[in-house]
């Protein structure tokens, strides 16, 4: 496959990639409207260091100006016989096609008539949907300065949990760098792709939605923010952070920022309402920082440009209500009042970037990143897919390598003709590692009454990969044409080498034992990206006033299982697995159509209409789910041949397992090597097969008056190939159906009520979920997802005086999973959320003397409730309505939410709406080139406590709040640009 790599690349080498830099385009007529060819039209900025770009008008008086970097432009029409004309002020941003006009009138070519007119703000040929956020935006409003929470202010954004599981809404940097995800009009956060000027550096973990690497602030100069109608440049249909580097300049410029705050500059936002939920404490900052510099410049004017940049940021917090254990020595949680737990960590980034203008059409740029980075109690607080953690069981994570570095190069052939190649690599080593007060010893425990993980981590690990990423493209434009054909490519490996203290977790129930999970530990799985590569096509052509976009993808991914040794454990020996190439290899197509219409030919509104089709993203998911280790981590009845889950009674009261005390097992496949769990050929390999989505959009953007505009826009989209998970020797009369009783607690809808739809497999049954299973599609018709919804937004650029951007967001979910191939379980299976609206407004306004206030709004749905009874127990599932009759196979529940009885259906129960103010007051000096910028930040400025988490497990601590709105946190800070 690598030779794949080489050969794409090698052929499209002399081949621009348009989504990290803007375009200018328009028409010039003479005085009487007739269209005027041959124009010589010039693009000057001290943005491009080869100072200028051109292009001349074709027969429909028509141009285009491609590739240009986000700045200051100055456009100028030159024609013999006629006066020159030049349009100064033009401000572009990335992937944003400017429209500058010109009539030019009969004259010498001496006579300069100078336009400085406003900006255009409604790009009129584009369909892609993007908001960026530029240096001034970023400078001027309060944010913890990382792209989710700079991103999260783009009206119709979500935030999904973070690769922590914690909640993602920030007060002043209060989210740290917690890998958050971001999603938009219903697609999945894990779709989202992070990029350095236009080159992805995802990771390869799960999906490879997430990034150990972080943005430098001081490095960039604008984050795009693609949410819709994006091109064929990508295959996913995420969200598509795109994040622009300065690139130095022909003068030296810089910038040194710093801010922080303590403990004692937050205000305790504990209500008497929440203290009567349970809770004791709430989350708090210890103590946050940010210090970043940066220093640009010509090494060679007009040749050799440098950029320097360094960052050092970090945040200490108390999450709410953790406290330490009193003792690990047991199993059971008692707080120790006096001991806090903290969530600690620090980031470092050191980047440089070089811009070399060769030749006069030939350019080349170099960027490295080094980071380094160490989150103390990884997980502390939590309530993940490990359970609420103590900090004894949270991770200790190190990254011994983070590095991220690019190489590309650009070439003008002619004005008409340009060409573009690069290649970054992301390297990432990071570490899961015990507390040190955590021995070899001590066990990892959760409780299913609480949902609270305690004394140790499920497990540790090492892990390893690197993402070489390739990218060529090339593209030719005429004035009313611009056609691009290009390709993109991943690949990679990934290793993860695995442990489980005493190679087994346990399971308790209120104090008492309910599983032991045998685990094949250690393990050491090894996976590879052998290609996710793209080649598209696009297309634009502009007849009169309508521009049609028109693009197709062709998507290929291929990745596989390493040949692997496995080290032997307590319960396991030694094994080892050949290569298991084809973990998928699949094949796509997906057009991009769109068109855009200026509506009443002034440039000032525009219709637009897309159709899109994307692929789901993916690197080894879909491999590593396969490797017969993969259990070793979560156990359960899917897990493989890695673990094995046993009834556990420990009838002696010693606390120690014992063989005679164990049930049968869960799992006849344990700690062999070989697939238990293998693809269907419908899923494997061939032609669409893998997770896509189809996204419908329609907008109209309007220029109300200079810089300022509106936007109304539909989206519509469906999912579909999902895929489920068939135990072959198992089905629907293998399962025992039985009704149990709610609970008589006046919050639950369904209190005293029986609830009926359970099934719990046979004890027969139960170890062949593990065994001969197969990965197949669902039925379409069965398993599917869509979403409808409706954005609303509005900006403005007031003389340099008021800047403000926001608008709102409406939109509804609706789920279906239907299908019965095992369990006969439906309970719930169709289901779609209430309208769920939101509300975003940033705005900044410069008053007499020098004085800049600024601020930012944002309103969220509060988090959904659910009822997650996970203890119930033998005696509950007899005493119902309609009995089990017999004791539960696993000893605790088995259904298609997990090992648990939803009480309450999804969706349908929903806390409090989160309203969070920021605000800002900023004294600006200016001496010669310098800019001072003196900051006095608040965040959360209403001391809002909105609960972001509850505990969903039902028992004595449901709807206890695990995460809360920080309070009212003021910073200081500074900044300075010369």
């Amino acid at each position: 496959m690598a030779s794949l790599a080489s050969l794409a690349f090698l052929v499209l080498l002399p081949v621009v990639a348009a989504a990290q830099t803007g375009s200018i385009a328009g028409v010039v007529k003479d005085t009487t409207g007739a269209v005027l060819p041959g124009v010589a039209v010039e693009a000057s900025s001290p943005a491009l260091i080869e100072r200028t770009r051109t292009a001349i008008t074709d027969d429909k008086g028509q141009y285009k100006i491609v590739d240009l970097r986000p700045g200051l432009y100055t456009v100028t029409f030159t024609l013999a016989g006629f006066n020159i004309i030049k349009r100064e002020g033009i401000e572009l941003t990335t992937g944003f096609t400017a429209p500058v006009n010109a009539d030019m009138k009969v004259g010498a070519l001496e006579e300069t008539v100078t336009v400085t007119g406003e900006s255009p703000v409604v790009d009129t040929q584009r369909v892609t949907q993007q908001k960026v956020m530029t240096r001034d935006i970023i400078d001027a409003v309060p944010t913890g300065k990382n792209f989710q929470n700079i991103g999260v202010l783009v009206p119709g954004v979500v935030l999904g949990a973070g690769g922590t599981g914690a909640t993602p809404y920030d007060v002043g940097g209060s989210s740290g760098e917690q890998q958050v995800q971001m999603a938009i009009h219903g697609g999945a956060t894990a779709d989202m792709q992070i990029q350095m000027d236009g080159m992805r550096f995802n990771n390869l973990c799960g999906s490879g939605s997430y990034a150990g690497i972080s943005g430098n602030d001081a490095l960039v100069e604008q984050i795009s923010y693609e949410t819709g109608a994006i091109s064929a440049e990508t295959g996913t249909g995420g969200i598509r952070v795109n994040m622009i580097p300065k690139d130095g300049g022909n003068t030296f410029k810089g910038s040194v920022f710093l801010n922080g705050a303590t403990n004692g500059l937050q205000s305790n936002n504990l209500t008497p309402s929440l203290s009567g939920q349970g809770l004791s404490a709430v989350n708090k900052t210890k103590r946050v920082w940010d210090v970043s510099g940066s220093l640009g410049g010509p090494l060679v004017r007009n040749r050799l440009w440098f950029l320097f940049a360094t960052r050092y940021w970090g945040l200490d917090k108390y999450p709410a209500d953790s406290f330490y254990d009193t003792s690990t020595a047991d199993f059971s949680f008692v707080p120790d009042r006096t001991r806090l737990g903290v969530d600690d960590s620090w980031n470092l980034s050191n980047a440089a970037r070089i811009t070399w203008q060769a030749t006069p059409r030939n350019k080349i740029t170099g960027y490295v990143d080094l980071q380094d980075r160490l989150t103390g109690h990884w997980f502390v607080g939590q309530g993940g897919i490990f359970g609420l953690t103590a900090p004894e069981a949270s991770w200790r994570q190190t990254t011994p390598h983070g590095h991220l570095a690019q190489a590309k190069w650009t070439s003008t052939v002619t004005s008409r003709m340009l060409l573009d190649a690069g290649m970054s690599a992301y390297v990432q080593e990071y570490t899961r590692l015990p507390q040190p007060d955590v021995t070899p010893t001590t066990f990892s425990v959760v409780d299913n009454s609480t949902g609270r993980r305690i004394n140790a981590a499920p497990y540790y690990a090492e892990h390893w990969s690197t993402v070489r990423v390739y990218t060529a493209s090339m593209s030719y434009v005429t004035g009313s044409h611009a056609a691009k054909v290009g390709m993109n490519m991943s690949e990679g490996p990934r290793r993860e080498h695995a442990w489980v203290n005493n190679d087994m977790t346990l399971v308790f129930n209120a104090g008492n034992p309910v599983q032991a999970v045998l685990t094949g530990s250690p393990r050491d799985a090894k996976e590879r990206l052998n290609a996710d590569f793209g080649l598209y096509a696009q297309d634009q052509w502009t007849v009169d006033r309508l521009t049609l976009n028109l693009g197709l993808r062709f998507d290929y991914l291929n990745s596989k299982l390493e040949a692997q040794h496995f080290p032997a454990g307590t319960f396991v020996p030694a094994r080892d697995l050949d290569e298991q190439p084809d973990l998928p290899s699949w094949k796509d197509l997906g057009p991009r159509v769109g068109v855009a219409y200026d509506l009443f030919g002034t440039g000032k509104t525009a219709v637009k209409a897309s159709a899109s089709r994307y692929v789901a993203s993916q690197t080894v998911g879909f491999a590593s789910q396969f490797n017969p280790l993969g259990g070793t981590i979560t156990g359960g009845p899917f897990s493989g041949t890695g673990a094995d889950t046993r009834t556990w009674s420990d009838p002696n009261g010693d606390r120690i397992v014992q063989q005679p005390e164990l049930g049968p097992t869960s799992n006849p496949n344990f700690g062999l090597a070989f697939l238990a769990t293998l693809p269907s050929s419908e899923v494997q390999k061939g032609w669409f097969k893998r997770g896509n989505n189809w996204e419908y959009s329609a907008n109209v953007q309007h220029e109300l008056m200079p810089q300022v505009s509106v936007t109304f826009g539909y989206f519509h989209r469906r999912f579909g190939n999902y895929t489920h998970t068939d135990a072959l020797q198992v089905g629907p009369v293998d399962y025992t159906p039985y009704c149990i009783t709610a609970p008589a607690d006046p919050r639950l809808p369904n209190r005293g009520q029986p609830v009926c739809g359970l099934f719990d497999p046979t004890p027969t049954a139960r170890p062949l979920l593990s065994v001969n299973r197969i990965v197949d599609l669902a039925d379409s018709s069965e398993r599917f997802r869509t979403f409808n919804g409706f954005d609303y937004m509005a900006s403005a650029r007031v003389r340099d005086k008021l800047l403000q951007a926001g608008g709102g967001s409406s939109g509804r979910t609706h789920d279906v999973n239907c299908e019965t191939f095992d369990s006969p379980d439906l309970r719930f299976c169709d289901n779609t959320t209430p309208w769920l609206t939101q509300a975003k407004l940033l705005a900044s306004y410069t008053l007499p003397y020098s004085l800049q206030v600024s601020g930012t709004f944002q309103s969220f749905p509060g988090p959904p409730l659910e009822a997650r009874w996970s203890s119930v127990t033998n005696a509950i599932a007899n005493a119902g309505p309609t009995p089990l009759g017999r004791n539960l196979s696993a000893g605790r529940p088995t259904t298609r939410d997990g090992s648990y009885v939803s009480l309450i259906e999804q969706n349908t129960l929903f806390s409090g709406r989160l309203n969070q103010m920021d605000l800002r007051l900023a004294r600006i000096v200016r001496v010669n080139r310098y800019r001072l910028q003196v900051m006095l930040d608040v965040y959360n400025a209403l001391n809002k406590s909105a609960v972001l988490a509850y505990n969903q497990t039902y028992g004595p601590e449901w709807l206890r709040p695990t995460d809360v709105l920080q309070g009212r946190l003021v910073k200081f800070g500074g900044q300075l640009t010369f």
